[in-house]
């Protein structure tokens, strides 16, 4: 009988010739295989000096995988020899182990080592594999763990699933469930113990890992693998279902009896300025009646004129600064009294007493694919017979001295024809005021006086002293300190006349005090107070943005209608506010405001280095992938940058767990990178298998996600590729750039779980939870309510499963993945359908009713937004670099055929990941940002294979002997 002795070996230089000139000198073997582990020293240049044949594999995969490799190698062989690299000069015993099977006494014989006392651990893991064997097979092993081996080859070859450490329990079980006869001989060798270091526990710790891993299909049927599997994701769906519905917030809708609405709109005001010290009244209101804060965020630029048409719009729209100016219908523009020029512009004639000449320009540049236009609360009240007014005055002076007409509040109540029926907002509400910006301010007896006239003769006032507005108009000729000044001035100015105002409402009267504008100027949280008939002392809750607090200016708009008792016309895409009991918590909205305001000021720089670090990565990735030389080193530094690219998305959500990091600056945007790095360093730990370390680092970021939107999706918020109250539409749910980490991340895992095992049907199972998870994690109502997300990642992991499975496309099977996609989207549906309307997503008011003129509208808006972004974003340098690198890789260096052979996992893969970037980015408004991180991933993917040499053959996956670059003889 032929005898090879196998011996894996990494980084065993000092100790491996020993072991091979002790074997080589035991006559009953007739060759020493010596399998170089991926050692990074001169282990197998020894073994060969020594006289071993080295089998040299191109990366470490495990002492399982060695030895399988070995056995690949050994097809002649009729018994193997199993000895570990730093036995040393003891091997010389291996004869022992050897006898009983050349006698055909044995099939397989274990050497009992030595005990190792205190220099090895506290036995724990050599109990669990004991239990292990016992439970598999019946046998009681004394030295379960050991590797001093000698084994009848068909044993080791029908060997399957014992990766790296858990090789000897499963040679074990499956021997003696196979009825071979297995032997327990002493043998007086001693090798290297690990003791009871760190290192020791952390090589034990692993061991443990393999060793479950070896026992869990030996010890679990395959039904039961799948029962319990199944009953894994069923508890994972109602538990995300009870966590996701308990971070809703719960609220009641209005009390209602409301008669009047007054808003009071304060331009340029933030959350900090609502003290007892700055606008005490505000305070006082804020303290009795509700408080909560406002996102600013309109259809383009944050001027005041954009935050009124949006309240008057219900929908986010854009105006220019000038679109503000009104006039009393007598007062002369352009050489016409104000209601002739009206009546030219729109073709009707005017009403009201207070005209807004500039509407058709305002309709105009409100934006394109608008689902309600500037005018629809106006138009809304006079079709239930109910009068409007507004008082307000935000006139400054030009640099030649000429007045500039302002009165931007008339936008939020005037009809789409200009026209508001009655109110002030002449040049005479104010008054000479040297030490005030532009020489005036608003006559508080005036103003008052016109005050108590529009609520006397109107259902509906919104006013606007114009004091904030011109002191922020003033800044551009002032020094710092001076605005300053004058905008603390403008403040203690407007509280006063809030205090004056709300003190003299007739009873059933609701007072709104809002923030139209942040005091940036730019898009920002405000407060918004509301007090009086129908309102709840407490916190707001608003349907739309589903947050506590939280309220959005196309909120307002229905909650006036509703207060009194108006329909609310569909189009408006904003919801009726409803209320919460409890005291307000301003420390936390301030913190709220704090971290919007920190992650707008780092994203642009932190997504500009991310684009540039790719890069540069990528031209050198051109030169490191298509050099021979490159030396281990540098691709080891190479294979760390591209899974710190990889790590970076879902570093910025991880680190969103610490608020305060990100109140750093610079320092935030550096702590990323760094976190990056250390999930990098720790996902290169796993390398059986070339996809593993981004497998780690895809699974952790679908873990992350899943967990997150399971608890509400704190992570979501402010996080640097979350959703921010300033700048996006969305405030709850899936965003888009989360929903393409979770998706590369849930391709990767599929394909790399089933491409990596050698339980490919168990495999495919696990790949398919993962799917689920997924899915139900970005799709969900009560989690990310994501309709794009929906309509592309159902096809695509059900493409990537189908195709897994060992099954081939046709025109068939796509037309059947399309209508599981809608299928999946109606089942989305119909649970949304089950809700009350104000309970309801985006995704449900869409569907059905509530949200939109029309699903045409919605969609073509989307769609405009989506190419508008796509030629404007930072994001769209990522895509044809990464194009191009793929090219290079996959057409030039031919990786098409060799990395990603046809009919493989990984070119299933790389197929998925480009459809998700594709589909990604047609049902989503985010422009590039889709297919731009889907690519982020994709890079790494074929540049990790492509530097591995092509992905291992199926029959070898573990073991293959397909990574060995050289056999050499002695």
């Amino acid at each position: 009988m032929t005898v090879v002795a196998i011996v894996p070996a990494k980084n065993r230089e000092d100790s491996v010739a020993a072991t091979v000139r002790a074997l080589g000198a035991l006559g009953s073997v007739d060759r020493v295989l010596v399998v170089d582990d991926g050692s990074m020293d001169g282990t197998g240049a020894a073994a060969q000096g020594a006289g071993a044949h080295v089998l040299r594999l191109a990366r470490n995969v495990g002492k399982g995988g060695a030895v399988a490799a070995g056995v690949a190698a050994a097809p002649d062989a009729d018994v193997f020899l199993l000895i570990d690299a730093d036995v040393g000069v003891d091997a010389s015993l291996a004869d022992r182990l050897l006898e009983p099977v050349l006698a055909g006494d044995a099939d397989l014989v274990i050497g009992v080592l030595p005990p190792a006392g205190r220099r090895g651990g506290f036995g724990n893991v050599r109990r669990f594999a004991r239990w292990g064997i016992r439970r598999g097979s019946g046998y009681e092993a004394s030295a379960p763990l050991s590797g001093q081996r000698a084994v009848r080859a068909e044993l080791l070859r029908d060997l399957h699933g014992a990766g790296r450490f858990g090789l000897e329990v499963a040679m074990t079980i499956d021997a003696v469930r196979r009825g071979a006869r297995v032997r327990e001989i002493e043998v007086a060798m001693e090798h290297r113990h690990t003791g009871r270091s760190a290192a020791g526990f952390r090589h034990r710790g692993a061991q443990g890992v393999d060793i479950a891993r070896a026992l869990w299909p030996r010890l679990v049927s395959r039904r039961a693998r799948r029962i319990g599997l199944a009953g894994i994701v069923l508890v994972g769906l109602f538990g995300s279902y009870v966590t996701g519905s308990a971070a809703i917030p719960s609220s009641v809708p209005p009390a209602g009896g409301a008669s009047k609405v007054i808003v009071f709109g304060i331009p340029h005001v933030g959350l900090d300025d609502v003290t007892p010290e700055v606008m005490p009244n505000l305070y006082r209101l804020s303290e009795r009646g509700t408080f909560g804060m406002v996102t600013t965020r309109t259809g383009g630029n944050s001027t005041s004129a954009a935050g009124y048409a949006t309240i008057g719009a219900g929908d986010r729209v854009a105006a220019k600064s000038a679109s503000g100016s009104a006039y009393g219908r007598s007062e002369i523009v352009e050489g016409d009294p104000a209601s002739a020029v009206v009546a030219r512009r729109t073709g009707a004639a005017p009403r009201g007493a207070v005209l807004v000449p500039t509407m058709p320009s305002v309709l105009r540049y409100a934006g394109s694919h608008l689902n309600s236009k500037p005018g629809a609360l106006g138009n809304a009240l006079h079709r239930a017979h109910l009068t409007t007014a507004v008082v307000a005055n935000s006139d400054t002076v030009n640099e030649d001295g000429t007045v500039a007409r302002a009165a931007p509040a008339a936008l939020a109540l005037t009809t789409s024809s200009g026209s508001v029926d009655f109110g002030a907002v002449g040049h005479d509400l104010l008054q000479a005021a040297p030490a005030d910006p532009f020489g005036v301010s608003v006559s508080p007896a005036r103003f008052e006086a016109a005050v108590r006239q529009a609520v006397r003769t109107s259902d509906v006032v919104i006013v606007d002293p114009g004091e904030t507005e011109r002191a922020n108009a003033y800044q551009s000729s002032a020094t710092k300190s001076d605005a300053a000044s004058a905008r603390d001035a403008a403040l203690t100015r407007t509280d006063r006349i809030l205090g004056q105002v709300a003190a003299r409402l007739p009873a059933h009267t609701m007072l709104l005090v809002v923030g139209v504008s942040g005091p940036s100027g730019g898009a920002s949280l405000a407060p918004l107070v509301a007090s009086g008939a129908g309102t709840v002392p407490g916190r707001f809750e608003s349907p739309s943005t589903r947050r506590s607090d939280l309220v959005t200016l196309t909120d307002l708009a229905p909650t006036i209608l509703d207060a009194l008792g108006v329909e609310i016309p569909k189009p408006m895409i904003g919801q009726a506010l409803r209320y919460a009991h409890g005291k307000p918590d301003r420390a936390s909205m301030q913190a709220q405001d704090d971290l919007v305001q920190h992650r707008d000021s780092v994203y642009t720089t932190a997504l500009d280095t991310f684009v540039g670090v790719q890069i540069a990565l990528y031209l050198v990735a051109l030169v490191v992938l298509f050099r021979r030389d490159t030396p281990e080193v540098v691709q080891r530094l190479f294979r760390g940058s591209l899974l710190t690219v990889a790590a970076w998305p879902i570093a910025t959500f991880m680190l969103r767990a610490i608020p305060a990091l990100y109140e750093l600056g610079g320092g935030t945007h550096l702590l990323v990178w760094l976190l990056a790095a250390g999930l990098a360093w720790l996902a290169m730990r796993w390398r059986s298998f070339p996809l593993d370390p981004l497998l780690v680092v895809s699974t952790l970021g679908v873990g992350v996600l899943c967990l997150d939107m399971a608890l509400g999706g704190p992570l979501q918020v402010s996080s640097l590729l979350g959703y921010t109250p300033t700048a996006a539409a969305r405030f709850v749910g899936m965003g888009n750039s989360a929903f393409a980490v979770l998706a590369a991340g849930a391709v990767i895992a599929c394909v790399a779980l089933v491409a990596r095992s050698d339980r490919p049907r168990d495999a495919w199972w696990l790949a398919a939870a993962v799917a689920l998870a997924a899915v139900v994690a970005d799709g969900a109502p009560w989690l990310g309510s994501d309709v794009g997300g929906i309509l592309s990642l159902v096809p695509v992991l059900a493409i990537v499963l189908y195709l897994l499975g060992g099954r081939q496309l046709s025109v068939r099977v796509v037309a059947l993945v399309a209508g599981a996609a809608a299928l999946v989207l109606g089942v989305a549906v119909g649970f949304e359908a089950l809700r009350a309307p104000d309970q309801r997503t985006h995704l449900g008011r869409f569907f059905l009713g509530g949200e939109g003129s029309s699903a045409w509208s919605t969609i073509s808006r989307k769609w405009s937004t989506n190419i508008r972004v796509l030629t404007g974003s930072t994001w769209s340098w990522l895509i044809p670099l990464i194009v191009v690198f793929l090219l290079a890789v996959l057409v030039v260096g031919r990786g098409w055929l060799r990395v990603v052979p046809k009919g493989s996992p990984e070119r299933i893969g790389l197929v998925g990941l480009l459809l998700l970037a594709l589909l990604g980015w047609v049902v989503n408004d985010s422009g590039p940002v889709v297919a731009a991180l889907v690519l982020v991933y994709t890079g790494p993917y074929v540049a990790l294979l492509f530097l591995a040499g092509g992905p291992v053959a199926p029959e070898l996956r573990e073991p293959s002997a397909g990574h060995a670059a050289t056999a050499v003889s002695p």
